[in-house]
């Protein structure tokens, strides 16, 4: 069972606030390239308690029992398909294509949504900082502004709500060099 959460706007502040939203059965994963994993290690340490206790691979798992509960770079390498798709690595990549880090020397939260008028889904990004708390979002929602051409009484917007709805959110603490991720929150 995966305990799903949302990022929304916070009522009387604006800002992007996870929230509970349902419960589902299983998590989405996708798949991203081996170099990127090396790099996203070197760059963003992830600890292993973030995505190792749910690898649903025996050989996996025996090496990381003989490893003393440690996951090692060979390891890592190995299986970075399945745990990208856990970490959802491939997001953040994203998150940076459309962020403009520039905003945040003189802002704390900077968001960009990007919303196509034939498609039903749109993407949303956030980054904010504070303190020395640094917390990056990545999801998608249902275009509410979106008429399927074939079906313009939108019956399926349900349909869409549930295909588009998705968040993934990694909180980092931020040392004055270096992130450290302290955990994931997904939906959909």
């Amino acid at each position: 069972l995966a305990v799903d959460f949302a990022v929304c706007r916070d009522e009387s502040t604006g800002e992007p606030t996870p929230q509970l939203i349902e419960l589902q059965g299983f998590p989405s994963l996708y798949g991203f390239q081996p170099y990127l994993a090396t790099q996203f290690r070197n760059h963003f340490p992830i600890p292993d308690s973030v995505y190792n206790p749910y690898l649903d691979d025996p050989g996996f798992q025996a090496q990381f029992e003989r490893n003393g509960q440690m996951t090692t770079r060979s390891m890592f390498i190995r299986y970075y398909d399945v745990i990208s798709g856990q970490v959802r690595i491939g997001d953040l990549k994203n998150l940076f294509k459309h962020i403009n880090l520039e905003r945040l020397r003189q802002q704390d939260s900077v968001q960009y949504e990007k919303i196509i008028a034939d498609e039903p889904c749109y993407r949303m990004y956030s980054v904010q900082i504070k303190g020395d708390q640094v917390i990056l979002c990545t999801g998608s929602s249902w275009n509410r502004r979106y008429q399927d051409k074939s079906n313009p009484a939108q019956q399926d917007a349900p349909y869409f709500n549930e295909f588009c709805a998705h968040s993934t959110c990694w909180k980092y603490y931020f040392d004055g060099r270096r992130l450290h991720l302290k955990y994931i929150m997904q939906v959909g």
